[in-house]
C-alpha cells in the first residue's frame, strides 16, 4: 500500500509532466511557423544538407506550404480549445454564483408550498 507522500508524489509529477506536454504543444507550432524559411529553395537546401535528400523546388514549394498549413491548424485548435475551456469555465462560475445566490431554508425544503413567491417563483 502507498504512503499519502508517495501518492502526492506521483501525482506532482504527472502534472509537471502535464505542463510541459501543454508547453511543448504551444512552441512546437510556433517556433516551425517562425523558423520556415520564405523561399522554397531554401528549404530544400535544409533538408538536403541535414537529410542527404534532394527536393526539386515545385516539391519544397509544397512541402512548405504543407508545413505552414498544419502549424497554423496546430496553432488554431490550440486555441479554440483553450478558449472552450476558458468559457467553459466561466460558465460554471456563473452556476455557482447563481445556485449560492438562491437557497432555500430547511423549511422551504421539507414544504415547498410554505416558500414565498417571489418574482422568479411559477406560482401564481
Amino acid at each position: 500500500m502507498d504512503t499519502a507522500r508517495e501518492v502526492m508524489d506521483r501525482r506532482a509529477s504527472s502534472d509537471y509532466g502535464r505542463r510541459y506536454v501543454g508547453a511543448a504543444s504551444w512552441v512546437l507550432p510556433g517556433a516551425t511557423l517562425a523558423l520556415i524559411p520564405k523561399c522554397p529553395m531554401c528549404l530544400a537546401a535544409y533538408i538536403a544538407m541535414f537529410s542527404g535528400v534532394a527536393l526539386p523546388f515545385s516539391t519544397a514549394a509544397i512541402l512548405r506550404w504543407t508545413l505552414i498549413a498544419i502549424c497554423a491548424g496546430a496553432l488554431a485548435y490550440l486555441g479554440l480549445r483553450k478558449l472552450q475551456r476558458f468559457n467553459r469555465s466561466r460558465a460554471q462560475c456563473r452556476v455557482r454564483r447563481a445556485g449560492a445566490a438562491t437557497f432555500a431554508t430547511p423549511a422551504e425544503r421539507s414544504d415547498p408550498s410554505a416558500a414565498p413567491a417571489g418574482p422568479w417563483s411559477h406560482r401564481e
